[in-house]
């Protein structure tokens, strides 16, 4: 999950998880950051990642060559 939610979405989600485990860790977990602020971080570091890792393939090559290979 990332962003400010309810628990219920939690528990919605993880569906295999002890309810009121998820409610003690998702409760605790936004006492200590931000869930915003956590997200956007993490979003960043995302997108950093990207950039670094794929930042220099020609997207528009890697295109053309997958519908050369789809027809």
């Amino acid at each position: 999950m990332l962003g400010d939610v309810d628990t219920s979405t939690v528990v919605d989600a993880f569906t295999f998880f002890d309810p009121s485990l998820i409610d003690y860790f998702w409760t605790s977990a936004k006492t200590k950051a931000d869930p915003v602020a956590t997200a956007s971080a993490h979003l960043n570091a995302a997108y950093e990642f990207a950039d670094r890792t794929f930042g220099g393939v020609d997207v528009v090559c890697l295109h053309s060559s997958a519908t050369r290979r789809a027809r």
